[in-house]
């Protein structure tokens, strides 16, 4: 993340009063950041919401949960190509993702980053490994996940 980039994600979070800047003892001109009581309960809170819907997600069958995520990854997709929302860091978007090239229906899908292969269920919509492939790669990639 670039500075400036913190620089406003924190002045827009100490607008929300989630946080508050401190001044450092030893260097006087950094800033530390620290938590408000509202935003250690709107974090809280998140990770309420977080645990809900792994909760209504698991009492699906297994099927349903794959089809939920596949769709959950074209939507994303189609709000990305209208630049609705940026690229998300996940396995459709990414330079080290290969599609359908294994013969196991169970694991269809390679990782290059980790060279391995794995199953739809197993598609990432935020990797922290993910490299933005560029647009021609996507593209293909794209194609090749939608076909099968």
């Amino acid at each position: 993340m670039s500075q400036p980039t913190a620089t406003d994600s924190i002045a827009a979070l100490e607008r929300k009063g989630y946080v508050e800047k401190r001044a450092t003892e030893n260097d006087k001109r950094s800033l530390k950041v620290a938590l408000t009581i509202a935003g250690l309960s709107a974090l809280r809170a998140g990770g309420a919401v977080e645990g809900a819907t792994d909760r209504a997600t698991e009492v699906l069958p297994e099927y349903e949960q794959e089809e939920l995520l596949l769709v959950l990854v074209k939507m994303i997709r189609q709000l990305q190509e209208r630049d609705v929302i940026p690229i998300q860091r996940m396995c459709a978007s990414c330079r080290y993702f290969a599609p359908f090239v294994h013969s196991d229906a169970a694991r269809p899908h390679h990782c290059n980053f980790v060279d391995a292969a794995f199953g739809q269920r197993d598609i990432r919509i935020d990797c922290r490994d993910h490299e933005t492939a560029d647009p021609a790669f996507r593209a293909a990639t794209w194609d090749a996940f939608v076909e099968g």
